[in-house]
């Protein structure tokens, strides 16, 4: 009897916690994994969500030399419930960029005070994006013409003007027996 009631009370204390998070949310890349041709440049929108009845003041670092925050501030504060703050970034591709070259943009945020709740975790949360080079296919590659052609073409020719010439030299042979 001892254990049901533990049980009982075990379930009831389970329904009774609630769980405020914050989040880091992104738009969708497949492979997590951005396009660019060297020298083009992108934004990207990373957005701070709270689901914390207070409001949260959060910082966002982000480590790589293509990224520029456009809309940077020394902190970012995040109202109760909201999901609406957005941080900006401006990605750009070098120009002298190789075939080779993939850059990886991690970014963090992490908050700057202590939540409420019975379980205080400090928490960061990562993400990682990939930034791949795109090189365009030589238009003039396509356009080159292909000269194995016409010498098939002119191979054919020949064979079909020298049998036409047998035959016809076999056939005046014929008509003159």
């Amino acid at each position: 009897m001892a254990n049901k009631s533990l049980i009982f009370y075990v379930f009831f204390l389970l329904l009774l916690t609630q769980v405020n998070a914050f989040g880091l949310a992104s738009g969708y890349l497949p492979n997590n994994t951005m396009l660019l041709k060297p020298g083009e440049s992108k934004t990207y929108v990373v957005e701070l969500q709270n689901n914390d009845p207070n409001e949260l003041k959060m910082d966002f670092v982000i480590s790589s030399d293509i990224v520029e925050i456009i809309n940077k501030k020394e902190s970012y504060i995040v109202g109760n419930k909201t999901r609406k703050v957005n941080i900006i970034l401006n990605i750009t591709m070098p120009i002298n960029v190789t075939k080779e070259s993939i850059y990886e943009i991690s970014y963090y945020a992490i908050p700057l005070e202590e939540g409420n709740g019975n379980v205080q975790l400090n928490l960061k949360l990562n993400r990682k994006l990939s930034v791949v080079p795109l090189f365009e296919e030589n238009k003039n590659n396509r356009k080159t013409f292909n000269f194995s052609y016409v010498l098939i073409g002119l191979i054919t020719i020949g064979l079909i003007f020298i049998l036409f010439r047998k035959n016809l030299q076999i056939i005046k042979k014929l008509l003159k027996k």
